[in-house]
């Protein structure tokens, strides 16, 4: 029986390894850091609503097929050559590998930021954010990103829209001087979504700086590569984001650990494969995008163990919804070849996506 190792167990590593038990004559082990699975979908929302992360925690083990085994251990490395993955607590061999090990933030790569910013794409930061917004009185607030890629493209447009929405609210519009800034020309990274986001972004009276690369954050000021400075009482920049810490620098992926898939078939090299944030392929890194590559990935490794080629092919798909304030949101959805339709919001896509963040834990063993 070929054993099949998933290391990671967010929404592509377990959906992959419930697609591979389906095939019934496969030996599953999953590898996950601490057992727990996160729905990260929901840190956005944290800081204006309020509740913690582990409101949106749930046990790994019960999202897993009963066929699937979990190993709770943090890995350290891989050598494809002798199959062989080393934890923390020994070694695991494999036949064949997926590597769905995500992206984290990667803070430390702009001096400064962790001590006096503030993001939202991790528990401690969220918590973080949540007593600034409790305490915060109006002033200068700027909202961005540090480089790209990044989970979840779109979250420094939505936090700021959201934002926006949550200081009306609370009386607080008027008290507060808005600016979003990017490293690039436009606001995000996709053109056509840029060209929606930005008149949506000035209708809230937001100042929009483009060609902005941080740098350096001091006190009260956030410093770009060219020099300029911005000055705020409240940062909130999505920090630089990059993969697991073993995989940096390593054979099977560049200096940030993104690994090196086939866009296609994910291959990485001879039964290895990779799948979700933690590869370099050319779509947003996101839940929705890992749970479609991951029935691909599979069906490729169910091939090669029959002695097939692996012919299945992910085209790139990807479907989100952006938030856009106010109750309302707009469906992207694009892939390898098709640009997104123009972005339209309206309250039924909010809906929609309300309807996603309620049943995600629920579709997750059955995709």
């Amino acid at each position: 029986m070929a054993h099949v190792v998933v290391l990671g167990g967010g929404a592509g590593g377990t959906v992959a390894a419930n697609h591979l038990a389906r095939f019934g004559d496969i030996e599953v082990t999953v590898v996950d850091n601490h057992g727990k699975h996160l729905y990260q979908a929901m840190l956005l929302y944290l800081p204006f609503v309020g509740g913690t992360a582990a409101d949106f925690e749930e046990d790994e083990r019960t999202l897993l097929a009963p066929e699937v085994k979990l190993r709770v251990s943090r890995v350290k490395g891989i050598d494809p050559d002798r199959r062989v993955v080393t934890l923390e607590d020994g070694e695991l061999s494999y036949d064949w590998l997926v590597i769905a090990t995500g992206s984290r933030v990667y803070d430390r790569a702009v001096p400064g930021f962790r001590e006096r910013g503030d993001h939202f794409h991790c528990p401690p930061a969220v918590e973080q954010l949540q007593k600034k917004l409790s305490e915060f009185e109006g002033g200068r607030v700027a909202v961005g990103f540090a480089s790209h890629p990044y989970k979840c493209p779109p979250t420094p447009v939505e936090f700021s829209l959201l934002f926006e929405e949550w200081l009306r609210r609370r009386g607080l519009r008027e008290k507060t001087e808005l600016t979003y800034f990017s490293p690039m020309d436009r606001v995000l990274n996709h053109p056509e979504i840029a060209s929606a986001a930005r008149p949506w972004l000035e209708e809230k009276g937001y100042r929009i700086v483009t060609g902005f690369v941080p740098a350096s954050v001091e006190e009260g000021v956030l410093r770009s590569k060219g020099g300029e400075g911005l000055e705020f009482d409240l940062l909130v920049m999505v920090p630089p984001h990059a993969g697991a810490p073993f995989l940096r620098n390593s054979p099977l992926a560049g200096p940030l650990g993104f690994v090196k898939a086939d866009p296609h078939t994910l291959r990485v090299r001879d039964r290895v494969y990779a799948i979700g944030d933690t590869t370099d392929l050319a779509v947003p890194k996101t839940g929705v995008a890992a749970q479609e590559q991951a029935p691909v990935a599979a069906a490729n490794i169910r091939a090669e163990i029959d002695g097939r080629e692996p012919s299945n092919r992910y085209d790139g798909h990807v479907m989100c919804f952006m938030e856009t304030g106010d109750r309302a949101a707009a469906r992207i959805e694009f892939d390898y070849v098709h640009a997104p339709r123009p972005l339209e919001r309206a309250a039924h896509h909010h809906d929609h996506k309300a309807m996603l963040h309620q049943f995600y834990f629920k579709t997750l063993p059955l995709k």
